[in-house]
């Protein structure tokens, strides 16, 4: 077919084992991509994993935002009650 390429030790040409190579490529393209998905899952777990301890501080800061606006509340009532001066 191409006689400039080289042949391979089984008798067929560079071409045919090239056209054998990309059958090879496509099967193993389902099976990365397979791979790629297990990857993935393992990191999303690993990355919610990671952020637990996060949000365990942001709901700690959330509910120190909340006590602080609770006094300031309550330190405004009293101090409007002081001023009423009844």
């Amino acid at each position: 077919m191409f006689p400039h390429l080289p042949t391979s030790p089984a008798g067929h040409d560079t071409v045919t084992a090239l056209r054998m190579n990309e059958v090879t490529l496509s099967e193993n393209r389902v099976l990365y991509l397979l791979l790629a998905g297990v990857s993935l899952l393992v990191a999303l777990r690993l990355a919610k994993r990671a952020m637990a301890p996060i949000a365990t501080l942001v709901q700690a800061a959330a509910a120190a935002a909340g006590v602080t606006f609770a006094v300031g509340v309550a330190v405004a009532f009293v101090a409007a009650a002081a001023l009423s001066g009844h």
